[in-house]
């Protein structure tokens, strides 16, 4: 994803097709070190967990998932275990 698509509203993928179900998800960027990540529900968890690896112009620093600060993330990606989620990802 093009860096500036992530200003303003961001980018939203609606009803996807994946072999673990239809993914919804919106980006954006939040403040000049951060991108949220919206997963909507209706997906199934693939084996191993769902990794998200976002545009950042840095190396991870800090992980919010839904509002709780998370450790054991890669220093360019971070794996959920649950499909619906509010990521936070800082660099």
């Amino acid at each position: 994803i093009p860096d500036a698509w992530l200003d303003g509203d961001g980018v939203v993928v609606t009803d996807l097709p994946t072999w673990w179900g239809r993914l919804s998800y919106s980006m954006r960027r939040v403040g000049s070190d951060a991108i949220s990540v919206e997963i909507a529900s209706g997906v199934a968890m693939p084996p191993g967990g769902m990794v998200l690896r976002p545009p950042l112009r840095g190396v991870l620093s800090r992980v919010e998932i839904d509002g709780i600060s998370v450790t054991g993330f890669g220093v360019d990606s971070v794996t959920l275990s649950a499909p619906s989620a509010r990521v936070v990802m800082h660099c």
